[in-house]
């Protein structure tokens, strides 16, 4: 096998492991903004009386169960706004939704 095979099948190699790192960080951001959409609408549920816990508790179990930790719930008289994160590879994720009746 020749040099300039080698030196290709090596560059080959690093561009596929970096788009694979790609394409991770990609599916957890999505999976981080599930969770803020997710956890929205559990706690506009909440606010409007439809669930029983407290708005931020059901926002903050909700983001849990998608991997996520809810960083920030604010609460208005008929909306919800939420913010989720987690850690992927050292970088955070963050991700906002809201969710309510304007």
């Amino acid at each position: 096998m020749s040099f300039l095979m080698s030196v290709l099948i090596a560059v080959t190699l690093a561009v596929g492991a970096a788009v694979l790192g790609v394409s991770a960080a990609v599916q957890k951001q999505h999976t981080v903004t599930a969770a803020a959409d997710n956890a929205a609408l559990a706690a506009a549920d909440a606010l409007f009386g439809l669930r029983g816990d407290p708005p931020c508790r059901i926002a903050s179990d909700v983001a849990a169960a998608h991997g996520a930790a809810l960083t920030q719930c604010e609460l208005a008289a008929t909306t919800v706004q939420v913010e989720c994160a987690a850690q992927f590879a050292g970088f955070a994720l963050v991700a906002r939704a809201r969710a309510g009746s304007e």
